[in-house]
């Protein structure tokens, strides 16, 4: 599916595992060789840091290694990282300066919530 589409959009129930699961099988799958990377937004920075270190543990690997977070004022990641996981404010920072080139980018996961839209 990711490689036939431009764009997949998914949609699950809270607890679903679209946080923790898909970024794991997209990561397994190859998607990122190449020193790629899979980032996934959160709607808050603490639960980019707490998503963040619960999927490293499920994937058995170190915070800030295989598994990392970006959040203000705080970046614990390094160059094996597949997956991190990123408050809204960077992502949309890094997508606004068009850092996604610099690091690799293979995807964003940007997952919206009904409070975005408040919001807006």
């Amino acid at each position: 599916m990711l490689n036939e589409n431009q764009t997949t959009i998914l949609v699950g129930e809270t607890g679903s595992g679209k946080t923790t699961q898909i970024c794991q099988f997209i990561a397994e799958a190859g998607y990122t060789q190449n020193q790629k990377l899979v980032a996934c937004t959160q709607p808050r920075r603490v639960a980019a840091m707490s998503v963040a270190r619960r999927v490293a543990e499920e994937m058995d690997v170190v915070l800030g290694e295989e598994v990392g977070y970006s959040i203000r004022f705080e970046e614990l990641s390094g160059p094996k990282t597949a997956i991190k996981y990123e408050s809204k404010l960077v992502a949309l920072d890094c997508t606004a300066c068009s850092c996604t080139h610099s690091i690799g980018l293979n995807g964003v996961i940007l997952q919206v919530y009904d409070r975005w839209y408040a919001a807006a």
